[in-house]
Parts: structure tokens; C-alpha cells; sequence
């Protein structure tokens, strides 16, 4: 990929998805962090200068229209990020999946946050390595990753919600349910961070199937051994478990039985 050919295809994904637009279409050779990384961005006037035909990404008459501004809906970017999917197959270029959500979703402040933390303990780590001391600490972790891990700690070891919630307050965190989905409440925040900021990992649907493939599993065992101990075996060992390649077929066919 060279810097003309991206500028290439973005006016040519500029000219087929935002026809009678006045629109900027400008690529950078590099990222911030010197990677190499050439990326296009584009910048549109939201007001329409001419009619266009109908896109598959429009819903209404006027989304054609001259004098009309441009709607951005979930579905038009649902189509636009299709659009650049698979227009990053057709050039053999390496495509993220960008229609389905990250399991640790990390927003561009969090991210800003962590390289500033990294940088300040990197410098305070710097006289005692000089002194021939190990610095106690070497990685910064930004409150949400310290969130993220209480959770997954939290959810390795419960068996239902209710226990789950038992476990994460011990920890100081709240979970609080609203229209379906999650949120925490950590001690020294009075707003809770939602499930959608930390990532796919940690909504309510996602949780949920986690006690459902836990608790199947859960049943077939006791079938066979002893319950005290299969309990808590299966209780600190969740997380191998999990990784499992027999775990893996079990989900598969609780999944099944689920649906049937």
C-alpha cells in the first residue's frame, strides 16, 4: 500500500457513498506513534449540493434531495463499515472485523490516558533502575483494564448473576441493570461506566451466556463424580476449563440443546 493508492481509494469510496457532497479526502502517511500505519480520512459537508439517487444506506426521500443534509444512522454506518471491509478483500489489504463488537473496547481517551500513565511511571522507574533497584511496578493500567480484570476475576468464579453481583460488591463494584443492559459502579466514581465502554465481554447478554454454558457444564459433571469435589475443582479451574478443547464442543452442543 503506498500513500497515492490510499488517496485513490478514498476519493474513489468518497465519490460512490457520499454522491452531491463537497467532501475532503486527505491521507497520512504515518500514525502518531511512527508504526507506518497509512490511514485516508474524510470530511464531508453534511449539506447535500445536488440530488443523488437512491443508496442502499438511505431511508428516506430526502436523504436524495438538494438543500437536504446527510444522515448518519446505525444502519448507513453499518454499510459504510461493509463498504470498507470489503473494499480492503478487494485489494488484498488486511481487514480488521469491523462489523461486530471488541471484547475489550478501549476508547481514544482511555488509550491516551494509559500512554501518558506508561510514561510517567516509566520516568519515576527510572532513578531507582539507575540505582540498581527494580521498580515494583513496570506497567501502567488505567481504571477501566484494573475494572476489566475485577470482572473477569469475579465472573471465573461464580455460578449465577446474583453471585456474581455478590462478588464484584466484596470488590467495592456495584452492578447496575437498566433497559437490558449493564453498568459498574466502582468506589470512587459517582457515575457508573457501562458495560458498552469496556467491551463485548462485559454486557449483559455476554454474562448471561457465560452462566448458562457454566451451569450446563456444571450438571454433566455431577452426573459422574463426586459433588463436593467436582464443585470446587470446577470452581478454581473455570478458566482452563474454559480454554478447553473439550469445553469448546460442550458449549457447542449446549447451544444446540438451547435452540432445539
Amino acid at each position: 500500500m503506498t500513500v497515492d493508492r490510499a488517496q485513490e481509494l478514498g476519493e474513489q469510496f468518497c465519490r460512490e457513498h457520499f454522491p452531491g457532497h463537497q467532501a475532503l479526502v486527505c491521507t497520512h502517511p504515518d500514525g502518531h506513534n511512527h508504526s507506518g500505519n497509512i490511514h485516508v480520512h474524510i470530511v464531508i459537508n453534511s449539506l447535500r449540493i445536488a440530488e443523488v439517487p437512491l443508496l442502499p444506506y438511505m431511508e428516506r426521500p430526502a436523504d436524495t434531495r438538494e438543500g437536504c443534509k446527510h444522515r448518519c444512522t446505525d444502519a448507513a454506518m453499518e454499510y459504510f463499515k461493509a463498504e470498507v471491509m470489503e473494499m480492503c478483500h478487494r485489494e488484498n489489504l488486511y481487514q480488521i472485523d469491523l462489523l461486530h463488537g471488541s471484547k475489550n473496547r478501549v476508547t481514544e481517551r482511555e488509550y491516551w490516558a494509559k500512554r501518558k500513565g506508561q510514561a510517567a511511571l516509566d520516568k519515576e522507574n527510572a532513578s531507582p533502575a539507575s540505582a540498581g533497584e527494580p521498580p515494583k511496578v513496570t506497567k501502567f493500567e488505567t481504571d477501566k483494564e484494573k475494572l476489566r480484570c475485577t470482572i473477569r476475576t469475579a465472573l471465573s468464579f461464580s455460578i449465577s448473576f446474583e453471585d456474581f453481583s455478590g462478588k464484584l460488591l466484596q470488590q467495592g463494584v456495584t452492578v447496575k441493570e437498566s433497559r437490558g443492559r449493564l453498568s459498574y459502579l466502582t468506589p470512587d466514581r459517582t457515575k457508573p461506566i457501562t458495560a458498552r465502554k469496556l467491551g463485548d465481554d462485559f454486557d449483559r447478554a455476554a454474562v448471561l451466556e457465560m452462566f448458562f454454558i457454566k451451569n450446563i457444564f456444571r450438571v454433566r459433571i455431577l452426573r459422574r463424580e463426586n459433588s463436593v469435589w467436582i464443585l470446587r475443582e470446577w470452581n478454581w479451574n473455570v478458566t482452563n476449563i474454559m480454554r478447553s478443547y473439550g469445553f469448546l464442543r460442550l458449549k457447542k452442543v449446549a447451544l444446540n440443546e438451547r435452540f432445539d
